[in-house]
């Protein structure tokens, strides 16, 4: 699902949804009604931080650095805090 405007349609106008039916069905059904007070529309807060985090998390139990257990309430931890920031900037 793209998360700009831009992308949307970069994909479009490149076929991408003529290539693939169907595909722009989540994109549809998120935007099926105007954005309200309490949804702001699509938001993906510090998604790609959150996903480095998991990443780290995970490269720490492969390496015999952490415990799954300890892994996962770390990136718990540091992802809250991120969703924290975005939603104090965001409101």
């Amino acid at each position: 699902m793209p998360i700009t405007q831009a992308a949307w349609d970069l994909s479009k106008e490149q076929g991408y949804y003529d290539e693939n039916p169907g595909a722009d069905i989540s994109l549809k059904q998120m935007t099926l009604n105007e954005p309200t007070e309490n949804s702001k529309g699509l938001r993906f807060g510090n998604f790609v931080q959150i996903r480095d985090i998991i990443s780290e998390e995970m490269e720490a139990v492969m390496t015999g650095g952490k415990t799954g257990q300890e892994a996962a309430d770390d990136a718990v931890e540091r992802g809250n805090a991120l969703l924290r920031d975005f939603e104090s900037a965001n409101q």
